[in-house]
């Protein structure tokens, strides 16, 4: 009698190389999708100034981020006659204010139709209605902060005031209660503005508004 052996299966051999050569190129995959979207945000499609002196400057990157970096005070603009030189561009979602910009005045952020979600300044000064729009997502506020005009934040909320979107924006700050508790805030600088909780999100805690 004829006692046969168990031959090994070369069928899932062949199968477990052909999932690990799959991994392999979903991972080459997620790498090529991580650098492009690195690439995006350091690629800049479309760029001006924010002041006559041309001390500050605004670039739009292909990911969709509008930057507003270098020195001095925006212009103020009532984008009505005098209109912000971002007010026409289009595809923005996030607007971030850089270190070491000193004020962002009047109307110096607004839009004719781009809807960014998301904002992060990190100016010296926030003036009367710096920032018209609605941001969705989230506001943050950098410890460079020193102080908020009135109606700082102009619409942001809205949809989610008009039941639009189930929940508002959160607003937050990088610094500590403390800390915040130190920024001269204006008489209505939230004013017009929804915010999650109504509420200040801190390092440390929050504070109410």
């Amino acid at each position: 009698m004829s006692v046969y052996g168990v031959k090994e299966n070369k069928c899932l051999e062949d199968l477990s190389a052909l999932v690990l050569e799959m991994q392999n190129i979903k991972d080459t995959q997620n790498t090529i999708l991580s650098r492009i979207s690195e690439l995006e945000g350091r690629v800049a499609v479309e760029q001006g100034t924010m002041n006559a002196a041309g001390t500050l400057k605004w670039t739009l990157y292909c990911s969709g981020k509008l930057e507003i970096s270098g020195t001095g005070n925006t212009d103020e603009y009532d984008n009505l006659s005098s209109y912000t030189p971002i007010y026409s561009i289009n595809g923005v979602n996030e607007v971030v204010v850089a270190d070491g910009v000193g004020a962002v005045n009047t109307g110096a952020v607004a839009f004719e139709s781009s809807s960014p979600v998301s904002l992060s300044v990190n100016c010296t000064t926030i003036g009367d209605a710096a920032f018209t729009g609605d941001w969705t997502n989230s506001i943050t506020i950098g410890r460079q902060v020193k102080s908020i005009g009135a109606n700082a934040f102009l619409g942001a909320g809205t949809k989610y005031h008009a039941g639009q979107v189930s929940s508002a924006p959160t607003l937050r700050y990088t610094g500590t209660m403390a800390e915040w508790k130190k920024i001269t805030l204006s008489a209505g600088w939230n004013s017009n503005a929804y915010f999650n909780g109504d509420q200040v999100v801190c390092t440390d805690g929050t504070v109410a508004i």
